[in-house]
């Protein structure tokens, strides 16, 4: 089975492809070569789940040389009306000249990945590495110059550090500054990359990121486990009293007495809990629910209604005195087994709202409220490329087969 390729990798590498497909190679081995080339990029690409991968690994690689060597040897082909042998008769020596590229056509393999960043209409940081990597052929017409240029300046290095920030810029625009485990590391690697100068300085920040972002991250995922395992519990401690006494006044005695021993195990669980949150951390239930990056983690989050999560889907902020009152009230306090079981519950316990059209409605406005940012905008064009080129697939099928569809 061949593994699925991230569609955003995929428009990176094809801007390649197409400079091989627009000037196919005379010689039947350089095209071997070039078909082995795209069919090793392709397998390379298969690996990358995060399309900020995809430039770095693909500079380390070696892909990137070898599409320069292959593209050099297309365009002396193209010159190959340039080599001329002049003979003399007298010696029967054979003098052949090497075709010579200019720097400008040289530059021009980087043509299509260019015209392909312009298609996005968002990276504007790429357009401009590139831009400056064309306008080299303005300032010397020597390829050794141009070559000490590109190096010099970094220039090829930002096309790849550019992008980068190109891409991270939007996602850190668009993640929930309020779910700080994703939003803390997005904004590292985005920083990591403004301040490389290099690629074996990315290299270096990119293998210390990975602890460096574990740490960073510890601390709210802690607190984001404690928070919500601990609203879990409370909510499971009532459901299950609940249960005992429907169940006690039914006259179903040894099911009531099942579900109150359970309820009595959920409500030890939940104060043990609570108290290794005080006792390693100083903190109460109370400091949970006053922190705003975790209120929303514990009114029961459901599917994102949009990418990232700027918005969800959420029980009423009312369902954290529930909460409250059941851990301030009925948990920590030192009651007995009776007096828990007995005890009564005098805030609403919410449940979530099943309704396709709610869904559907409070979907629109999520996606209506981000469209004023970057990344939803790219995303909903896409989004609307693959419908459009999901319809003209299927009406060439129907042209080729008419009757297929009525069958």
């Amino acid at each position: 089975m061949t593994a699925m390729i991230d569609e955003n990798v995929k428009a990176m590498y094809m801007g390649y492809f197409s400079a091989f497909d627009a000037m196919p190679a005379k010689d039947p081995e350089l095209q071997r070569k070039i078909n082995d080339w795209k069919n090793r990029v392709e397998t390379f690409a298969a690996t990358i789940s995060n399309i900020l991968d995809f430039y770095p690994k693909y500079m380390e690689s070696g892909l990137n040389e070898e599409y320069t060597t292959l593209v050099s040897q297309l365009y002396m082909q193209d010159n190959a009306s340039a080599t001329h042998a002049t003979v003399d008769t007298d010696s029967a020596a054979v003098e052949t000249k090497t075709p010579i590229i200019s720097v400008r056509n040289f530059l021009e393999q980087y043509r299509t990945a260019y015209d392909e960043i312009r298609k996005a209409n968002y990276r504007k940081r790429t357009e401009k590495a590139y831009e400056n990597i064309f306008a080299v052929a303005d300032r010397t017409d020597n390829m050794i110059e141009a070559q000490t240029i590109l190096e010099q300046e970094r220039l090829l290095w930002k096309i790849i550090s550019e992008d980068c920030r190109d891409v991270f810029e939007p996602i850190l625009e668009a993640t929930d500054p309020l779910y700080e485990p994703i939003y803390l590391a997005t904004k590292f690697n985005y920083e990591l990359y403004l301040h490389c100068e290099c690629d074996e300085e990315m290299t270096y920040r990119g293998q210390r990121a990975p602890r460096q972002i574990n740490l960073l991250i510890q601390p709210p995922l802690t607190r984001i486990l404690f928070a919500t395992t601990i609203v879990l519990l409370a909510m499971k401690a009532e459901e299950y009293r609940y249960k005992f006494w429907t169940l006690y006044q039914k006259g179903a005695m040894d099911n009531a007495r099942k579900n109150a021993a359970t309820a009595l195990v959920i409500r030890d669980k939940c104060r043990r809990m609570l108290q290794l949150l005080k006792e390693s951390f100083d903190l109460t239930f109370d400091d949970l629910v006053a922190d705003k990056h975790l209120r929303h983690l514990m009114l029961a989050p459901f599917t994102p209604l949009v990418t990232l999560g700027r918005y969800r889907k959420t029980l009423p902020p009312a369902q954290l005195e529930f909460y409250s009152e059941i851990i301030n009230e009925q948990i920590l306090p030192d009651l007995t087994d009776e007096e828990f079981l007995l005890h009564e519950t005098r805030a609403i316990l919410y449940k979530n709202y099943e309704s396709p059209d709610y869904d559907e409605k409070i979907k629109r406005i999520a996606k209506e409220n981000s469209m004023n940012l970057t990344y939803y905008k790219y995303e909903d064009a896409l989004d609307k490329q693959s419908k459009s080129d999901f319809f003209d697939l299927k009406e060439q099928k129907n042209k080729k087969t008419p009757n297929l569809d009525k069958f």
